[in-house]
């Protein structure tokens, strides 16, 4: 075990603890603070020996699995870690243990969560291209989004070639990247700043059930979210869901009536979401925000639907 390092050790027993179903009441004993989140407390072979104990794990075996995991950088982020993000701590369930490559530096700009449709029209990707493009020339901004084809693919693809860091968050474990070609894009996000992130162990492979759950995460990240080309009952429309009801603001880049894509989106508008037509409205958003974060300024979150 004294081959772990001290992050690891912790993420061994929560792994431990949430693969074998174990009642978060083990924390009791003295290793983290899941009521407060608060800081790490102390690690002796004796709180270790009990969660074995209770996990009827083989410690050997995941500990070295955990040092291959370290190999391929690997990396392990749960509530009681300073670099854990703060923005999860606001909503409800919080993950209780990340798993991470690349670099989390890119996250302490502001973070802009844009999502859509994967089929979007010709005219959603031209205005990635001209607006998100603009508003990541003019401000230094973190775009977070799922890596599905189409909107999110067109927005971290916008981040790395504006030279801005984009997080990534998976419905898998990042030896198991869904989709399979987003396995293309860890270099170039990695060496430009970014991370890939993700709620399931590495090798866990995708669920259905991992869609919501990610995209709670997926705007639980983001400061702001904007939706683009939502459909109906679509997983775009869950994320913004979420959104709301993380008292996150929401946008959304209006279209046709008669776009089948645009329904979700016009819907989003009549109850409350704000419509956003070029990077001047998104950049107005922004930088009112940083400089009420300079000031010290609180404001309660937003709230419709």
């Amino acid at each position: 075990m004294s081959s772990l390092n001290n992050d690891e050790m912790v993420a061994f027993a929560v792994w431990s603890v949430e693969e074998t179903r174990l009642p978060f009441g083990i924390y009791e004993q003295g290793l983290v603070d899941f009521q407060t989140r608060g800081s790490l407390q102390a690690l002796d072979p004796g709180n270790f020996a009990f969660i074995i104990k209770k996990s009827g794990q083989d410690w050997r075996v995941k500990t070295d699995e955990i040092r291959k995991w370290r190999e391929k950088g690997v990396r392990f982020l749960v509530p009681s870690f300073s670099l854990f993000p703060k923005s999860f701590r606001q909503i409800h369930s919080p993950p209780r243990l990340l798993y991470y490559h690349g670099s989390l530096a890119g996250l302490r700009n502001f973070r802009l969560a844009i999502v859509g449709s994967r089929e979007p029209s010709g005219l959603s990707l031209a205005w990635i291209e001209n607006e998100i493009g603009d508003l990541l020339e003019r401000q230094n901004i973190c775009i977070v989004s799922g890596g599905a084809r189409g909107i999110d693919q067109a927005a971290h693809r916008m981040a790395l070639r504006k030279n801005r860091a984009t997080a990534v968050f998976l419905p898998s474990g990042l030896f198991r990247i869904y989709p399979g070609s987003l396995s293309q894009w860890i270099k170039p996000v990695v060496e430009g700043g970014g991370v890939f992130l993700s709620e399931y162990a590495p090798y866990v492979t995708l669920r259905k059930s991992h869609f919501a759950q990610r995209n709670r995460l997926i705007a639980g990240l983001a400061q702001a979210t904007l939706i683009m080309e939502a459909r109906p009952r679509s997983g775009t429309l869950l994320t913004a869901q979420q959104a709301v009801e993380q008292g996150r603001p929401l946008f959304v880049v209006p279209s046709h009536p008669y776009d089948g894509n645009s329904q979700g989106g016009l819907h989003l508008l009549s109850e409350g979401a704000t419509m956003v037509v070029d990077a001047r409205d998104l950049l107005a958003f922004v930088q009112a925000e940083l400089q009420l974060n300079l000031l010290g300024i609180d404001l309660p979150p937003a709230s419709f639907l």
